[in-house]
């Protein structure tokens, strides 16, 4: 009996499924504001230091591109240069604002480029 109440114990160890996995680490404003510092001096300086460098200013790039695209508060014109704009815009206040990093980084990009494309009444419509 002890041997069979073993083997039970064993297989049903074997049946359970695995531990979840480790939930990613959070983004936050602080890491966007990490990732802006570095857009702005690779721009200045013309280049990247290194491969990871490049991947965190590229990530920048697209996570404020994502964020403006998916906000209902924005309305991005369909003209050359709009990425940039966004990361300019996003990059300069999180510079000068870094009271906010504690926000959510969608939040963020918004706070930094609303001023730029607004919607709605704050837009101002042509006759």
């Amino acid at each position: 009996m002890k041997t069979s109440l073993t083997v039970l114990c064993a297989l049903l160890a074997l049946a359970a499924p695995p531990p979840a996995p480790a939930a990613p680490p959070k983004f936050t404003g602080n890491d966007l504001a990490r990732m802006a510092a570095l857009y702005e001096r690779s721009r200045q300086q013309g280049h990247y230091l290194n491969e990871q460098e490049e991947r965190q200013v590229n990530y920048f790039i697209g996570y404020v591109e994502g964020a403006a695209l998916g906000s209902r508060e924005l309305c991005l014109p369909s003209t050359p240069g709009v990425r940039e704009q966004l990361c300019t815009a996003t990059a300069t206040y999180l510079r000068q604002n870094p009271g906010n990093w504690r926000l959510a980084p969608d939040a963020l990009v918004i706070k930094a480029v609303e001023p730029l494309f607004p919607c709605g009444k704050k837009r101002a419509r042509k006759p």
